[in-house]
């Protein structure tokens, strides 16, 4: 065992190596330095391996060599020389390399050997080698004999020789055991002789042998050769080939007589051929990756396989192609001649195949999607067979062509609507479901003779004789989106008709046409809608979406669910029990109908969806395994005792009668449109975006829970002498902003009379924005507390002034007496607050204060004219004569309002002149008479009336002395022209009335003149009696609140004192008499200021 490494040194250094018997001895690069000259002995191999070794001189007695992949021998002196007569072999494996030249020495039966790997080639020329009487060749790469040489014999062991063109090899080729290849483009002189295994023989264009050509003992061995001249037939002296090749371009024609077989022809370089089979046989066809054509005239029992390239396949068949034929890579056509029915089990990767011959074709194996059949104008037949692997296109071209598709059991087989082009009639064979997709078929008759039938999501079939299913028990699969048009005849057996639906999609019963079918599934997200009457002695299966039994419609059968949530609305009728299973399902009913019902598991829901306005009572004792409870349409009425876990209205109406018991574990939610009221109890919450009606016309309604009101929802009440409806609220009611309480019936006037609408233990949190009260009733709306009450009459308080206790009290008197009611109660808002607290302010406007009011400007007037005229002899003349005067007025006062009687304060501003015509007679005496004209306006701020004036007045005066005292006389009449209009807050409308005021006025006067330091100091006293007189007033506007006011008359009788001061001056020539007056007037009569009037409704 040499592990390590020798070093010669200096010198001229000799290294002896001992194979021994048969072992190897293996040298590597470094292991070996300084030595000049190598002696080998023994009957082993010594392999070089991993770099160069180079000596002088290298004898070998004996033995083997043997030069690696990466290593090299080279020896200067004589080259490597085997010395002796034994039998040496020198191999160069996988790349390894000799520099110098290898003598074989004297042996018989020396070998030159080439072990080459795959993807390696080796020339002979590249190796100086003499006295070998053997060349031999291993491995998966290639010898190429690229010079002449002889050899007692080429030795292929499982190897690859190539004879390369214009090189001769003289000796005879012998094969081993193993698959041997021999490739002649040039001349062998000798025999080639295979021997055992698969081998092949190639006989290029050129090439020749001398003797014979013998595939030996193999299975399968093959002969190759080119064509010439672009054809040929079969080489001559080959024996003991099973396989045959051929290279083009060109064409081999062969007539396979009978005896003559071959496994296989492989065509190369755009090489064809055309086969007439007389006898004989052909397992597999070849092509290679150029474009080829094949003919095939007789039986063909193996297949083809065309290989790369764009390929044409020409065959006649009158029976089974028991092979495949596959057009490989490339655009490839197959044109198939029928001369009696066939069948081919494969028909791989020809994009085209058109048949021929008018019979009928059995497809097996594959058609590719990329594929297409091709019919001619014949009446074909076309079957797909049990297995068949079907994703290509078939055109029965023109005629009438039958598809027939093949399906074993519980096998499925999908085809695709640009599949099939121009096939009238469609059958499909066999146990198994033939599946329908991706478009729109047309055909004359569709036939399913055992086995299903399903079409595929939006997949359409119209069929003009219908879909027609044997007596098999059969079934029809319709996905979403499809429908077969023709009409569908189940046959006789138990057939089942499958059905799925989209969400979004409506399937209508009617639109099936649908016969025949015992049994019914469906499922999916979508609908399917009854509209004419269907029967299933078999039932009806459930799994998810919405089923509908529309109005005046029938469905018999039995119901069951599955585990998906299913809706199923029985708007007609249903003969038969329904059991939805598991899921959260919803049931939707108009009428309780026959059967019994189950939720089965889940959370399921029970929905009512009447139609008009009949009564439908409700049967609990056909319903069970629904936890909720829903009401979308018409009236349904409930007694007894209920229990559920949710309870919604979104339309119709829900009536609980007297002593029912409604329990619901979650809120009710009564949804805007819908209605809900009970004469019973309900436990629950109440939350209302609808309507809440309690009672059953009516009735009370008893919540044990709270109520809530939203914006836009409805309280109805309906109030009768009886019995009135009341809402008692074991809980808290709760109002929003937006919602409405609606009261009717007939409830008259009744003093004192309070009826409780709702009563709600923890109290009321909100109001009602909107009240709306039928005519029939009497009364006004009041929240006290936790109360909400109708109250019959207005509540008076003594705290009020009189004028608005009056009011109240005239009111309830009318309203007692039946008149006005729709008045009042419109104005009820207005009148009293939400605690039912009467407005006083509002119901004093409601009186005819301001025509009482008015009357004060028939005084008023009178006192400022007695002002006006008592001052006219500050302006008489001196002397004797006829003297005319004028004087205007001009007054504006504060009118104080007074608490007990709760009038208003007001503004009174009077204007307006009046003059005539006196005489003096220079002595003190004066006389005159006069006409005038006076306006005025009169505000009630805080009754919100005003009244305006425009009259006419006319008098006469007289003073004189006596005794030293100046006394004085007038007497005048003022006849005015009135309209006054009040604002109410009970009504939008305006009281408004058009009368007149006449006043006599009597005035007397005496004063006491005295001169004071050139000033006249003049102390008076005097008495003023005023009488107004109204006539009766009926007001023109104001609705029902409009007044006819009593004709009424004033009178009132002052007494003043007082002090006038005046001076004398002068300017210019003319007298000046200034004068300032002061003093106080008092009423001495008891006047009575009160008015009286009624509403003239």
């Amino acid at each position: 065992v040499f592990n390590g490494k020798a070093d010669g040194g200096e010198g001229q250094d000799k290294l002896r190596i001992a194979t021994g018997g048969t072992a190897s001895r293996t040298i590597v690069t470094g292991q070996i330095t300084s030595f000049e000259d190598v002696f080998a002995s023994g009957s082993g191999t010594l392999d070089f391996q991993g770099g160069a070794h180079d000596f002088d001189s290298f004898e070998i007695d004996g033995g083997n060599v043997r030069v690696g992949g990466g290593a090299s021998l080279r020896s200067d002196a004589g080259g490597v020389r085997f010395t002796g007569n034994a039998d040496n072999r020198f191999t160069l494996a996988h790349g390894g390399a000799v520099g110098s030249l290898v003598d074989g020495g004297d042996g018989d039966n020396d070998v030159l050997a080439f072990e080459q790997a795959a993807g390696q080639t080796q020339n002979v020329s590249g190796v100086q080698a003499q006295n070998f009487e053997v060349l031999a060749a291993t491995g998966e790469g290639y010898l190429n004999i690229d010079e002449d040489r002889t050899f007692d014999r080429v030795q292929i062991e499982g190897g690859n020789v190539k004879v390369l063109a214009d090189v001769t090899l003289t000796a005879d080729v012998i094969g081993g055991a193993g698959a041997d290849s021999f490739d002649n483009a040039g001349t062998v002189d000798g025999d080639v002789l295979l021997g055992d295994g698969d081998d092949t023989y190639v006989a290029r264009t050129g090439s020749s042998v001398t003797g014979a050509v013998d595939g030996g003992d193999g299975d399968n061995d093959t002969v190759v050769y080119s064509l010439v001249d672009g054809a040929g037939s079969l080489l001559d002296d080959i024996v003991n080939f099973e396989s045959l090749g051929v290279y083009g371009p060109g064409t081999l024609s062969l007539d396979m007589q009978a005896g003559e077989n071959w496994n296989s022809i492989k065509l190369m370089d755009e090489a064809n051929l055309d086969l007439k089979s007389s006898g004989g046989t052909i397992g597999q066809i070849n092509g290679d990756d150029s474009n080829q054509r094949v003919t095939v005239d007789g039986a063909l029992t193996g297949g083809v396989d065309m290989g790369g390239g764009d390929d044409v396949l020409d065959l006649t068949l009158g029976g089974v192609l028991s092979g495949e034929v596959d057009g490989g890579a490339g655009n490839d056509v197959l044109n198939l001649k029928l001369t009696s029915a066939s069948r081919i089990n494969g028909m791989y990767n020809f994009e085209t195949a058109n048949i021929s011959g008018g019979q009928a074709l059995t497809l097996g194996g594959a058609l590719g999607a990329s594929q297409g059949i091709n019919f001619d104008r014949s009446d074909d037949e076309l079957i797909i067979a049990e297995g068949a692997v079907f994703e290509g296109t078939v055109d029965g071209g023109a005629g009438q062509n039958l598809l027939r598709v093949q399906s074993g059991d519980a096998q499925s087989r999908t085809v695709v609507a640009s599949q099939i082009l121009n096939f009238q009639d469609l059958v499909s064979e066999g146990a198994g479901m033939l599946a329908l997709t991706g478009g729109t078929y047309d055909f004359d008759s569709v036939a399913v003779n055992g086995g299903s039938l399903e079409l595929g999501a939006n997949t359409v079939v119209r069929s003009d004789a219908g879909v027609v299913f044997d007596g098999a028990d059969n079934r029809l699969v319709l996905a979403a989106g499809s429908r077969i048009e023709g009409g569908i005849d189940a046959g006789d057996g138990a057939d089942t008709l499958q059905l799925a639906q989209a969400q979004g999609e409506v399937r209508i019963w009617s639109t099936l046409e649908a016969t025949g079918f015992e049994r019914l599934e469906s499922s999916g997200a979508g609908e399917l809608r009854f509209n004419t009457n269907a029967a299933f002695v078999n039932g009806v299966s459930l799994n998810g979406g919405q089923t509908t039994v529309m109005a005046d419609t029938t469905l018999t059968a039995d119901v069951t669910g599955g585990e998906a949530a299913e809706t199923f609305s029985i708007l007609g009728t249903l003969d038969g029990d329904l059991d939805l299973a598991g899921g959260d399902d919803r049931l939707i009913f108009a009428a309780n109908g026959s059967g019994l019902r189950s939720g089965g598991e889940g959370s399921d829901t029970l929905e009512f969806r009447g139609a008009g306005a009949g009564v439908v009572n409700y049967d609990g004792d056909l319903w069970s395994g629904f936890e909720k409870l829903a009401v979308s349409g018409g009236v349904l009425s409930m007694t007894g005792v209920s229990d559920w876990q949710g309870l919604t209205l979104t339309g119709g109406r829900l009536v609980g009668q007297a002593g029912s018991v409604i329990t619901s574990s979650s809120a009710i939610e009564v949804g805007a449109g819908s209605v809900f009221g009970s004469a019973g109890t309900v436990n629950a919450d109440i939350n209302v975006r609808g309507t809440l009606s309690p009672g059953a016309s009516p009735g009370t309604m008893t919540v044990n829970g709270d109520v809530s009101f939203f914006s836009g929802s409805n309280l109805l009440m309906e109030l009768s002498p009886q019995v009135s409806d009341l809402l008692s609220i074991n809980g808290a009611m709760n109002i929003a902003s937006g919602a409405t309480i609606d009261i009717t019936g007939v409830l008259p006037s009744t003093p004192g009379q309070v009826l409780d609408l709702i009563v709600a233990s923890e109290g009321i949190n909100g109001r009602f924005t909107t009240i709306n009260k039928s005519e029939t009733i009497f009364g006004f709306v009041a929240q006290d507390g936790n109360k909400l009450q109708i109250r019959g009459e207005f509540q008076n308080d003594d705290a009020y002034g009189s004028n608005a206790q009056r009011s109240i009290a005239y009111a309830n008197a009318v309203l007692a007496s039946g008149q006005a009611v729709q008045a009042f109660t419109s104005a009820v808002s207005v009148l009293v607050d939400a605690e039912g607290v009467s407005n006083a302010d509002a119901f004093e406007q409601l009186t005819p204060e301001a025509y009482g009011s008015a009357m004060q400007v028939g005084t008023e007037t009178a006192l400022s004219l007695v002002e006006g005229v008592r001052g006219l002899d500050m302006t008489a003349p001196k002397g004797e004569g006829f003297y005319t005067f004028a004087q205007a007025v001009g007054l504006g006062a504060e009118l104080d309002g007074r608490q007990v009687t709760g009038a208003s304060s007001g503004k009174l501003d009077m204007g307006g002149m009046f003059g005539g015509v006196g005489y003096a007679s220079g002595q003190g005496f004066n006389a005159g008479a006069f006409v005038g004209k006076m306006i005025a306006e009169q505000d009630l701020r805080d009754l919100g009336a005003s009244t305006k004036t425009d009259g006419v007045l006319a008098g006469a005066f007289i003073e004189g002395r006596a005794l030293g005292l100046n006394v004085s006389g007038m007497v005048a009449y003022d006849q005015t022209e009135a309209r006054t209009q009040r604002s109410m807050a009970a009504t939008p409308e305006t009281g408004r009335g058009n009368y007149e005021l006449r006043t006599w006025t009597a005035d007397v006067n005496v004063a006491y003149p005295v001169t004071v330091g050139g000033l006249t100091v003049e102390p008076n006293a005097g008495l003023t009696y005023a009488s107004t007189a109204r006539d009766m007033v009926s007001e023109i506007t104001g609705g029902a609140f409009a007044l006819m006011v009593d004709d009424d008359t004033k009178s009132a009788l002052f007494a003043d004192v007082g002090v006038k001061v005046t001076a004398e001056a002068s300017f210019m020539g003319h007298a000046l008499r200034p004068w300032m007056e002061a003093g106080v007037r008092q009423l001495l009569s008891d006047r009575d200021d009160g008015v009286t009037g009624a509403f003239q409704g």
